[in-house]
């Protein structure tokens, strides 16, 4: 009984903050990181959860989510992308339909004549090797309003 206590106690705990740089900036200035989303959830982040970020000195605040649409148009989030199927298993920090590496002054994308047709040019002050910081603004802070953009619709009465 005693194992089951502590066994529980010990997934309960918060994360504290992580550090990480950039692994690449996406086609849409998405920013993915070097730290798997496997190794992000067992440091005690979760779904639904705010977040601040610091990137050089400014800091963004985000709920972490599963898709780009867990939040509206124009809006940051945390998307913790992982699949078995095909590998995948990233932190990215984006905007819904917007361009976060941009819009953060962190890179200039560049049309070039080679595959894959761009490059992120990094901005004075900032490299790919910059830290960044994630720490739990609010544990929970999201839940509601990611719960109800991941809800599946059904034709079934039972459900």
């Amino acid at each position: 009984m005693i194992f089951l206590l502590i066994s529980v106690f010990g997934c309960n705990q918060r994360p504290v903050s992580v550090e990480t740089t950039i692994r690449e900036i996406s086609k849409y200035g998405n920013i993915e990181l070097e730290y798997s989303a496997t190794a992000f959830l067992e440091q005690g982040f979760a779904y639904g959860d705010i977040i601040t970020v610091n990137i050089a000195g400014t800091q963004y605040e985000m709920p972490i989510g599963s898709n780009y649409a867990d939040v509206d148009t124009n809006s940051l989030v945390c998307r913790l992308e992982i699949s078995a199927e095909s590998g995948d298993d990233n932190v990215i920090l984006a905007i819904n339909m917007g361009d976060l590496a941009t819009d953060a002054g962190i890179a200039k994308k560049e049309a070039t004549q080679e595959e894959p047709g761009y490059r992120w040019d990094y901005c004075e002050g900032f490299e790919r090797t910059s830290t960044i910081t994630i720490s739990l603004k609010e544990s929970g802070g999201y839940l509601e309003e990611y719960t109800v953009c991941n809800l599946v619709r059904t034709n079934e009465r039972t459900d």
